[in-house]
């Protein structure tokens, strides 16, 4: 017997994807990627001057701190920005050059030890 939880038994697809769209825009678009209500690309960061893609959300107390992918005329960066209220944001920059789309946050501080 294994010791792994089976994952489709733990999320769902909703039914009703994609929820947005293309068609959903008042200018033309040709894709639209996870978007989080609230944060909004800003040109005139050099990290996010193509626009930014591929947020993910982690509250850690009472804050929601957002990595995401920011696209700078040299590429593709892992940033980070914060909020409260998904309103006023907080920018923190780049994290990291992307080397792998797959980074995340923890919502706890893992300290400490060896095995």
């Amino acid at each position: 017997m294994s010791n792994q939880a089976d994952p489709r038994g733990l999320l769902q697809r909703c039914s009703g994807n994609p929820i947005l769209g293309p068609y959903d825009f008042p200018k033309m678009v040709n894709a639209v990627f996870d978007p989080v209500r609230g944060l909004q690309p800003q040109p005139d960061r050099f990290e996010e001057h193509w626009g930014i893609e591929d947020p993910r959300i982690t509250r850690v107390g009472d804050e929601y701190f957002v990595d995401y992918v920011g696209y700078s005329t040299a590429g593709p960066l892992v940033c980070l920005a914060r909020a409260r209220d998904f309103v006023q944001w907080e920018r923190s920059g780049v994290l990291q050059p992307l080397e792998d789309r797959d980074a995340a946050l923890l919502p706890k501080t893992l300290m400490g030890g060896g095995p």
